[in-house]
């Protein structure tokens, strides 16, 4: 089998066959929810913080890399100010206008879009999803989470103190699920160091990869609920433009100037199209805006990236290299 080949099938392997195995199953009755959150547990506080060490480790580091936590935050204020315009303008209700928001302003890039440019990249392109995705969660905390108090206020007509909102933000701010951030400073450390990685690690690292990619992607197959979501696919086409045309059309204006390294963009331009993450429906869930809202846009756009926009730009960036 050749190189592409194999590369094509562990696309396959890592993005589509988890998703269908974690639907199938759900459907089936034969995963429970206690298993569903034990692997989301993994993933988040094990797999990705583990890998995050090793992969900036060995990052060769460059003037240009310092652009990336710059586009972490651009990814998360460029779409969210388009969507708060447009949803100001079609949506009646506050609620369904926060879900808006929320879902073009956290993105999978930490989980889906590292597998990806791992597919394309290897360990460096995976290093790259995680600074742009540590640089992103850390707006998206500090940013997302009032908006969304902002929106459930403003539906509700309340001022509300903020003590138990901010609570709510400290709880998820100093959480082990903030773990893959640690994994981060701690990888740049070793980097700067220039401590040399020990070789059986290097090894682990692949492994790694595909473990974490199904203990991501499984559960949220299992949590794909297509009756109770398809009334809302009317409502977001709006927001595919959005996602899959105009950021990564910005992005990419704004980083070829910048940026000459053709892995750099070419990972940039797979997170700019990384559709909209879990974390938006949970988010949405805490603060009592639209979730089927969002979780109508995490469906359809994790299903339109897996199935069109990432195979197309699979390809396309893979021949721009040879």
């Amino acid at each position: 089998m050749s190189e592409e080949a194999t590369r094509f099938a562990l696309v396959c392997a890592d993005l589509v066959v988890p998703l269908l195995a974690g639907y199938w199953c759900r459907q089936r009755h034969l995963v429970s929810t206690q298993l569903i959150n034990w692997l989301i547990l993994l993933n988040v506080r094990v797999l990705l913080p583990v890998l995050s060490v090793l992969s900036l480790w060995v990052l060769p580091i460059s003037a240009q890399l310092w652009w990336l936590p710059l586009f972490g935050f651009f990814l998360v204020l460029f779409p969210g100010a388009l969507a708060g315009f447009y949803a100001s303008r079609h949506y009646r209700r506050a609620l369904q206008q926060g879900a808006y928001v929320m879902s073009t302003m956290q993105s999978n890039i930490g989980v889906l879009g590292g597998l990806c440019t791992y597919l394309l990249y290897s360990e460096q392109g995976y290093a790259y999803a995680q600074i742009v995705s540590g640089a992103g969660n850390i707006l998206w905390i500090l940013v997302c989470f009032p908006l969304a108090q902002y929106y459930y206020e403003r539906q509700h007509a309340c001022l509300g103190s903020g003590q138990r909102h901010w609570q709510r933000v400290r709880t998820m701010l100093f959480s082990w699920n903030q773990l893959a951030l640690a994994g981060i400073a701690l990888g740049l450390v070793l980097n700067s160091l220039s401590l040399p990685r020990p070789d059986f690690l290097g090894t682990l690292f692949a492994p790694l990869v595909h473990v974490g990619a199904w203990s991501a992607l499984f559960p949220v197959g299992a949590l794909i609920d297509l009756r109770r979501s398809g009334l809302y696919y009317p409502k977001i086409l709006s927001l595919l433009p959005l996602k899959f045309i105009i950021v990564p059309a910005a992005t990419l204006a704004l980083a070829l100037p910048l940026i000459s390294d053709p892995r750099q963009l070419g990972a940039l331009l797979v997170f700019a199209l990384t559709p909209t993450g879990i974390n938006s429906v949970l988010v949405c869930r805490l603060y009592k805006l639209n979730v089927n809202l969002a979780a109508a846009a995490f469906i359809l756009t994790t299903a339109l990236f897996v199935a069109v926009a990432f195979p197309l730009l699979y390809f396309w960036l893979r021949l721009s290299l040879q």
